[in-house]
């Protein structure tokens, strides 16, 4: 035995009813309304200080390894370019070299992950650190 649905039999009882004449007109308008009060604006993905933020980076970065490549003691492309006063950077590079040894027994790859994420996060806090301000 199956129940009686009341509820179909109610909405079988009610009577039809027709939409207006303008009714597509009267919705059309307020879906218009709707969009000229709120346009969709254009934000980029990566704001001003952002960019100024890794363009910033990029020169020191590209600036560390021009002296790494040019100015290290011992260096052979230097010694034709500049004469430069011997300066003792062993106290400057020191942590480096040791960074570099253990670096050189883990993966490429971790590394460059681990270097990418460390980035980022540099890149994070100095971005929260300029927008507080």
């Amino acid at each position: 035995m199956k129940k009686p649905d009341l509820l179909k039999d109610y909405l079988k009882e009610l009577p039809r009813e027709e939409p207006s004449i303008n009714f597509t007109e009267v919705v059309m308008s307020r879906v218009y309304v709707e969009t000229v009060k709120s346009p969709v604006a254009y934000q980029p993905l990566i704001s001003l200080k952002g960019w100024r933020n890794i363009i910033i980076a990029s020169i020191i970065i590209l600036l560390v390894l021009i002296f790494l490549f040019f100015y290290l003691p011992g260096s052979q492309t230097a010694s034709g370019l500049v004469s430069l006063p011997k300066i003792d950077y062993s106290f400057f590079l020191k942590p480096f070299v040791l960074l570099s040894q253990t670096l050189n027994k883990l993966s490429f790859t971790f590394v460059a992950v681990l270097m990418a994420v460390s980035a980022l996060l540099i890149f994070d806090q100095i971005h929260s650190r300029l927008n507080d301000l």
